[in-house]
């Protein structure tokens, strides 16, 4: 994957309890927020292919379960949320890296209970998850 260039690893920690812990304190003890930004402490999508990081302080995790890849475009700086700076993505069938959930019509709930959607899809494409004529980055997204 040419994106994932010059990396090192944080935390070669292969078990979802040490990968919680550990992005927990690299978000300085704030965790990873869901897409309301009260929800705090949401599990991360990644959990079990450890933590590392790219030439330009991107933050990328793995679940080798899954085959997901979890990117934090920005690395440790805020916001730390679902379909802000963190976005899930997968292989598909033809090896190609492609947004979560880009087959289908509703994203779904990553964590249940919270409103931690992963948006990855309409972020990647700009549109708005409710309303056809407005787009995710100018309408939805608000900092």
């Amino acid at each position: 994957m040419k994106q994932f260039q010059g990396q090192s690893s944080i935390d070669g920690n292969d078990s979802w309890e040490g990968s919680s812990s550990r992005l927990y304190e690299l978000y300085k003890k704030r965790g990873l927020y869901g897409h309301a930004s009260h929800n705090a402490g949401v599990h991360p999508t990644c959990d079990n292919g450890g933590i590392w990081t790219d030439n330009i302080g991107r933050l990328w995790l793995f679940n080798d379960t899954d085959k997901e890849i979890c990117v934090d475009v920005n690395g440790i700086k805020g916001p730390n949320r679902y379909g802000y700076d963190y976005f899930v993505f997968y292989p598909d069938e033809n090896n190609k890296i492609v947004p979560h959930y880009q087959y289908q019509d509703k994203e779904s709930y990553i964590e249940d209970g919270t409103d931690a959607r992963d948006y990855t899809y309409y972020a990647v494409t700009d549109q708005h998850p409710e309303e056809k004529d407005k787009t995710y980055w100018g309408d939805y997204i608000h900092f």
